[in-house]
């Protein structure tokens, strides 16, 4: 078990009532954090797709996403970020120069 995994290991709380559900400090938490996500997540496509035309580099992402926010992330966890995305088939990467090229698509690559 790591330390991560503590405070969310409650499971399923639908039993729980819904007034002890909002002291809940966990729930609060892990609701604004799939918030956080969906939002970032919206961001990369709508770059991908309005600012790039479909496809865009990790390094065009990288900047833009600091032109629109102001905020600085990390590079390595921008690259994780969307290689989550990219598993999950929210984009897609474009394979056709090298398995690791660095460009992901909003669009299948045909």
């Amino acid at each position: 078990m790591t330390e991560e995994n503590i405070g969310y290991r409650l499971g399923d709380l639908s039993d729980i009532p819904e007034d002890m559900q909002k002291q809940i400090k966990g729930l609060k938490l892990k609701a604004k954090q799939k918030k956080d996500k969906t939002k970032r997540e919206h961001r990369i496509i709508n770059i991908i797709n309005n600012t790039f035309c479909g496809f865009a580099s990790v390094d065009e992402i990288y900047v833009q996403l600091f032109r629109e926010t102001g905020r600085k992330i990390k590079r390595s966890y921008l690259i994780s970020f969307l290689s989550n995305m990219s598993r999950r088939g929210v984009i897609l990467r474009d394979t056709s120069l090298s398995e690791r090229s660095g460009i992901y698509c909003t669009k299948k690559v045909t």
